[in-house]
């Protein structure tokens, strides 16, 4: 494994650092195009293309450029001519670059070098210049190719000197970590068994087969080795076995008494059932007639508020007659002022009567048709005094009438603010107990729901009765195929005594269970099915860790 995992790290480097050197070569091929397009597009401009085999002549010297070739295209052909000998007769290679207008590469690992070929093409503007101002055609048409092989001899052998050292490296490494894997098993492996490894696995099948009466050699003083621990094993494996034993006589008794105990329960449950039963329909009952109440309040409250209505109807419109009754006192108060000042020019008209009779009668004749109209006007004066007095007096009359219906209309505005602040009353009381016949309904639905619900869970009781005592006899089941798988491991003399008590126990006859008085509504419980010795095991272990007792504290 070891040398596995070397070899492919050595094969993984080697690639990287392959595929590195092909991709510096290819760098350098890109770089050395650039250079050549560059100066052939120099020279053309300065008009000195003649000399540029010179130039490509000094590039193929160089060490790492081999086979330089600057192939035309057709259309720079039928521009300029056919050029030198080596500007013509492309490659298979060339020609399919050209007709294609993208760079190839490829690797000869057997020559050792990277040929690559770069199609020339009539850029507008190529490094600042433009290529299409001195050759005809469209632009970015293809008119040749810079063709050369880039050597990777000097990488190749590098390359391989690389591979040969850290191959040394590798096995360098390798001989000590052997050395010390050998000494950690040895070490840390076959001492800690406490002897032969096909030893070990012998007992291991025993122990497996439930021969647990075959006692293990173990070294003297050896404390800590796997055979001592697997002798413990086995020791305390024969130990917990018969305790197994042992309770598992105790449980067929307890089992019985429970199912005894779950008779008896179940009878108090059918009991407790009809019991709710009787309750539920007493607060039927009651349920109805409290509705029936609420309804009736609510009807009289709809009642009060309509008689509540109209009194404060009625109020207003005794104030406003009240604000009449005010209004027309005051009227009938200016009236008699009105006539006070009548009977005051009537008294002051017969005053200036008797002052021109006076007058007339010193003026003799003179005076005798003044005094004539004098006396009329006097006249006239009484009766208009003796007028305003009787008016007078009947508009006292009127003002004191007025006065005591004011009064009296007073007295009954204050009586109807106080039947309408009664009436008000009325509503809130009978608003008070509309509201409490609703809350007491709403009591008493929620008395029924929690009777219902508890006569449920009287049911779910009952089921649960049913459910204990299936599983109480499936347990006895179950402890009679518990004692049949234990008694497959043969564990000598630790738990004869246990067995013994087992098989004296599951003699004992159990309490009678209570009969019971009537049927059961969860009488169709079905029985849980009987279940291997290991799968009950296994199912204990789950009740176990998943807190199985949930079940037993609900009920």
């Amino acid at each position: 494994m070891l040398a596995v995992t070397w070899t492919v790290m050595i094969v993984l480097t080697y690639s990287e650092r392959r595929e590195a050197t092909i991709g510096q070569a290819r760098d350098f091929a890109e770089s050395t195009n650039q250079m050549i397009n560059a100066t052939l597009t120099g020279m053309m401009i300065t008009g000195v293309s003649k000399q540029r085999a010179v130039f490509l002549d000094q590039v193929r010297e160089s060490n790492n450029i081999k086979n330089l070739r600057v192939v035309r295209s057709g259309s720079v052909i039928a521009q300029y001519g056919a050029g030198d000998a080596t500007e013509g007769n492309p490659s298979a290679d060339e020609t399919a670059a050209m007709k294609s207008g993208k760079a190839s590469f490829s690797v000869n690992e057997k020559e050792g070098y990277l040929s690559a070929i770069f199609p020339i093409l009539n850029w507008r503007a190529y490094l600042g210049k433009e290529c299409m101002g001195c050759h005809q055609g469209a632009e970015n048409d293809v008119l040749g190719a810079v063709s050369m092989r880039v050597s990777l001899r000097q990488a190749q052998a590098e390359l391989s000197g690389f591979a040969w050292r850290i191959s040394l490296l590798a096995l360098g490494l390798a001989l000590p970590l052997l050395g010390a894997i050998y000494f950690f098993v040895h070490r840390f492996v076959s001492r800690p068994l406490g002897g032969e490894p096909a030893a070990a696995t012998a007992v291991a099948n025993r122990i497996a087969g439930g021969d647990l009466a075959h006692e293990l050699a173990v070294r003297q003083g050896d404390t800590t080795s796997l055979m001592a621990a697997m002798a413990k094993m086995q020791k305390n494996l024969a130990g917990i076995i018969g305790q197994i034993n042992e309770a598992a006589g105790t449980i067929t008794i307890a089992s019985r008494e429970i199912a005894a105990g779950n008779a008896d329960l179940s009878q108090r449950t059918e009991e407790q059932a009809s019991s709710l039963e009787e309750t539920a329909s007493s607060m039927e009952e009651l349920t109805s007639t409290v509705k029936q109440n609420a309804e009736n309040a609510r009807q009289a409250n709809q009642l009060v508020i309509g008689a509540s209505a109209v009194a404060v109807k009625g109020g207003k419109v005794v104030s406003e007659v009240v604000g009449t009754m005010s209004s027309i006192n005051e009227s009938s108060k200016k009236i008699v002022d009105i006539i006070s000042v009548i009977d005051g020019i009537a008294f002051q008209t017969n005053i200036l009567a008797l002052n021109a009779a006076v007058e007339a009668a010193r003026a003799g004749e003179q005076g005798r048709g003044f005094a004539v109209v004098a006396s009329e006007v006097r006249n006239l004066a009484q009766r208009s005094a003796v007028a305003a007095k009787e008016i007078k007096q009947l508009i006292s009359d009127s003002v004191d009438k007025v006065g005591a219906g004011t009064k009296l209309v007073d007295e009954a505005g204050k009586t109807m603010e106080e039947i309408v602040t009664s009436v008000k009353r009325v509503t809130d009381i009978m608003s008070e107990i509309t509201a409490a016949s609703q809350e007491q309904s709403a009591g008493i639905e929620q008395v029924n729901q929690a009777i219902a619900q508890m006569d449920d869970v009287t049911q779910q009781n009952a089921a649960l009765v049913e459910q204990a005592a299936a599983a109480v006899e499936s347990m006895q089941e179950q402890t009679t195929h518990l004692t049949q798988a234990v008694a497959a491991f043969n564990v000598g003399k630790a738990a004869a005594g246990g067995s013994a008590k087992a098989a004296a126990q599951e003699g004992q006859p159990a309490r009678p269970a209570a009969e019971r008085r009537g049927p059961n509504r969860a009488s169709n419980v079905a029985r849980l099915p009987v279940k291997p010795a290991q799968a009950w095991a296994g199912a204990a272990k789950a009740k176990a860790a998943a807190g199985g007792e949930d079940q037993w504290e609900e009920f």
